[in-house]
């Protein structure tokens, strides 16, 4: 048995602020996240995810380096 994801975590060589987090179920429309945008700029991000249901999902963030140059990435996952 698999276990259920409970948190998106991601880690960077430097402080960034994260701008953007989107987690999207395959043919489904983003999860409500909560995000705390004040947070102060960290290596180590993570937001917790609602119950999840078995599908593909995609998370897409932004963040913001410490020069203010912005980057993104995405990758996906899949809950059982």
């Amino acid at each position: 048995m698999m276990s259920q994801a409970e948190r998106v975590e991601m880690h960077f060589k430097a402080p960034v602020k994260l701008v953007s987090l989107k987690v999207v179920p395959e043919g489904g429309a983003p999860l409500p996240l909560s995000i705390d945008r004040s947070a102060p700029a960290t290596e180590h991000i993570m937001v917790k995810l609602p119950k999840l249901k078995p599908a593909a999902y995609q998370v897409n963030w932004k963040a913001m380096g410490p020069d203010g140059h912005m980057m993104n990435g995405s990758y996906g996952f899949m809950q059982h």
